[in-house]
């Protein structure tokens, strides 16, 4: 895939998130990347804060305990439970393989020229500023 890319030498790659290789063949071509992203806003900020924040570490928590994300234009609780895996695994010797994709798209996503959201302000415009 990568060959063709070089063949044909596009403007801009629109890539989705589970394509984080895209980043170095738009990096070598000196073309603008930018992630389509399906999710919401809201999901979005919620995630991002419990990434920053990381109030799922900083309790003493069982399963069933429920915590506030912080940060965030509205009440918003979660119990561990809920979580996916990567967010309540703390230390590296716990990742899977999954979690180091995600890691790498992470990765991606900070390092893309902007990120086109599906979604419209009068949807959630809490949540567009807060993110």
């Amino acid at each position: 895939m990568e060959d063709k890319i070089r063949q044909i030498h596009p403007d801009c790659i629109f890539y989705d998130m589970y394509f984080p290789w895209t980043v170095d063949i738009a990096e070598e071509l000196k073309i603008p990347r930018i992630l389509f992203n399906q999710s919401s806003y809201t999901y979005n900020s919620i995630l991002h804060n419990l990434k920053v924040y990381k109030p799922q570490e900083k309790l003493e928590l069982n399963f069933q305990s429920s915590f506030l994300v912080p940060g965030l234009p509205d009440k918003i609780e979660f119990k561990l439970s809920q979580l996916t895996d990567d967010l309540r695994k703390a230390t590296d010797d716990e990742k899977t393989s999954f979690d180091a994709l995600l890691d790498q798209v992470r990765d991606s996503e900070v390092r893309s020229y902007g990120i086109v959201q599906d979604t419209f302000y009068e949807l959630e415009p809490a949540y567009v500023d807060n993110y």
